[in-house]
């Protein structure tokens, strides 16, 4: 809806800046994207699997459920993370496995998975916004 406001306010300026505004406006949330980033905690996934200890892990954990530490709820889910890694750790796989059927027909999902990203691409307001320019000529209003 921002760029939609956006659009309409610089539809009236008739120089540069009509476009170079609209781009140089995304640099607002990039900008506060690098602001915050630095103090957000790192995932207790992350901490959990990279960490010597997983007490940094646990401690995240507790803060995100707002429970001590030592709390069933806590100590399950942590079990249960690094339970996950030391599954993932021992099977490893390739980007080749996509197209390998693999006995859990991987690659009929990963083609079903790009379509339906293809198909949502390519319907409704993407089309319309991308496309508009190429498949109709600009209208001159002046002849009309």
């Amino acid at each position: 809806m921002l760029a939609y406001i956006i659009n309409y306010g610089m539809y009236f300026q008739h120089s540069s800046v009509q476009w170079r505004f609209p781009l140089l406006f995304q640099l607002v949330f990039c900008g506060y994207i690098l602001l915050v980033t630095p103090w957000l905690p790192d995932t207790p996934r992350w901490l959990l699997s990279h960490e010597s200890s997983p007490q940094n892990g646990e401690e995240v954990l507790s803060r995100l459920r707002n429970k001590p530490i030592t709390d069933p709820e806590v100590r399950k889910e942590a079990d249960g993370i690094i339970e996950a890694i030391r599954i993932e750790s021992q099977e490893e796989g390739s980007w080749m496995d996509l197209f390998r059927d693999g006995g859990i027909k991987a690659n009929k999902r990963f083609c079903l998975a790009v379509g339906i990203q293809f198909m949502q691409q390519m319907s409704g307001i993407n089309v319309g916004q991308t496309f508009h320019q190429v498949a109709r000529p600009p209208i001159d209003i002046n002849r009309l």
